[in-house]
């Protein structure tokens, strides 16, 4: 199903041309990434809520393209930015650790994924799980980054995916950040 996600982030992307790009030809920074606040929608998801940072919305209603759909899906148009969250039951039989590997093996040893990031520990709301970032090439050809977060909280992972066109990830990267330190858990 992730596979997809990168499908459904170009359909929502606006077909993934546009972008928006911090830096300038000669490589200096045309505005500096500042710390996003999270000023927008209050989210309800399945057992936690969040909040937006200014410019985004919920996209769960459109058309993803996806075969299930994910748990919420929000997007921004400048930088050009989707977020995918979904949920996995943990098997009783399976430790965190484990899950939380194959997730990431499931993601980073597909075709076509390339520069994947070893993982990194984080923790969103007190849940503990990794981090870790690649790249692919959408259809129509635009190089993108995602960024995902998989996290375990009761017996559901939780992986919350951010995907945008390369250019704009330094712009989407810190307000995926704010949508993450808004994140609470409800159930």
């Amino acid at each position: 199903m992730r596979a997809l996600a990168v499908l459904a982030a170009c359909l929502l992307l606006a077909g993934c041309g546009g972008g928006h790009s911090t830096a300038t030809r000669a490589g200096t920074a045309t505005r500096p990434a500042a710390a996003a606040t999270t000023t927008g929608a209050a989210l309800q998801g399945t057992g936690y809520s969040l909040r937006l940072p200014a410019g985004w919305r919920d996209a769960s209603r459109e058309d993803t393209g996806l075969s299930s759909a994910p748990d919420l899906v929000v997007a921004a148009t400048d930088p050009p930015a989707v977020t995918l969250v979904t949920r996995d039951r943990q098997p009783a039989n399976v430790s965190a650790a484990d899950l939380l590997r194959t997730l990431r093996r499931s993601e980073v040893d597909r075709q076509g994924v390339r520069g994947a990031s070893a993982a990194a520990p984080i923790a969103v709301s007190g849940a503990r799980g990794v981090t870790y970032h690649y790249d692919t090439t959408s259809d129509a050809g635009v190089k993108l980054r995602t960024r995902q977060v998989v996290v375990i909280h009761g017996r559901t992972a939780y992986t919350i995916a951010l995907t945008t066109p390369v250019d704009s990830f330094a712009a989407a990267d810190p307000e995926f950040g704010a949508i993450l330190a808004s994140w609470r858990w409800t159930g």
